[in-house]
């Protein structure tokens, strides 16, 4: 087999790699409850990672632990205090008033109180004229709201193997071309996609390794300096390749005129210069 069908084939086979562990990702999040016989059962959708800076949502159902019977809102206040263990295990936010409605009680917390990463605690209870309940669940705070778990990691692990094989691809490509107007492509292709890995690399350590952060340093200022010197890049290797159109024409002319490839191409260059 040869080596740019080889490349298809594991393109091919990492694309389809990819899509089916992005599949395994998805699901929607079950729901906790209070671990209680007596009183009052307070439900919340569990949340293990929220995204940074953004808001999140409260939603608490209240039920009655003797029946198990939704308890009317009309009935109950809820309440709630937010902690936060990366600023030191301080409250940011206490005695909130959860807002009721037919069916659940509700919150907004703003996304200014989730600007630093880390863990944070949610503290619930709610109180009817007679009965009680209480709830608090942790969760970590991150800046894509996810972690860098095997599904994760084997899909951008894909990724990143499948593009540095076609940048592989290229840059060999550059050496084996034999006409300028092929080099120029291979080469502008090659700048592209290293461009685009070191962007990949950077979301990966900006999301999921962002406690490392000389590497999220490393990969914005490489992604940066490649983006700057794009335009550049594309002249300097555009004039290169007319340059060296030019010769090859010139070499013709002169292999017509009966002389060697070897005295052409001597003929060629001392033209050029």
């Amino acid at each position: 087999m040869k080596k740019r069908n080889k490349l298809y084939v594991i393109l091919a086979i990492g694309l389809i790699a990819m899509f089916t562990v992005m599949g395994l990702v998805s699901g929607q999040p079950p729901f906790q409850q209070s671990p209680t016989d007596i009183g009052l059962i307070l439900e919340v959708p569990a949340t293990e990672f929220h995204k940074q800076s953004t808001d999140l949502i409260l939603h608490v159902h209240v039920y009655n632990s003797s029946n198990g019977l939704l308890f009317p809102t009309s009935s109950t206040s809820c309440y709630a205090h937010v902690y936060s263990y990366t600023l030191g295990g301080v409250q940011i936010l206490s005695n909130i008033t959860l807002v009721p409605d037919s069916i659940e009680f509700e919150y907004t917390i703003p996304g200014q109180y989730f600007s630093e990463v880390g863990v944070y605690t949610n503290m619930i209870w709610c109180n009817s004229s007679t009965n009680g309940g209480f709830f608090q669940y942790s969760y970590d705070v991150t800046p894509s709201g996810d972690v860098l778990n095997i599904p994760n990691a084997i899909m951008y692990s894909l990724l990143l193997i499948m593009m540095s094989a076609l940048l592989v691809f290229l840059i060999t490509g550059v050496n084996k071309a034999t006409r300028a107007e092929w080099q120029i492509g291979y080469i502008c292709a090659s700048y592209i996609v290293l461009w685009s890995l070191m962007f990949l690399s950077w979301v990966i350590s900006d999301n999921y390794l962002y406690q490392i952060e000389i590497l999220e340093t490393v990969f914005f200022l490489a992604w940066l300096i490649l983006g700057t010197l794009l335009l550049p890049f594309l002249i300097i290797v555009s004039s290169y390749a007319l340059g060296k159109q030019a010769e090859e024409l010139m070499v013709d002319k002169y292999q017509k005129q009966g002389y060697s490839k070897e005295e052409s191409l001597e003929f060629a260059k001392s033209r050029k210069k």
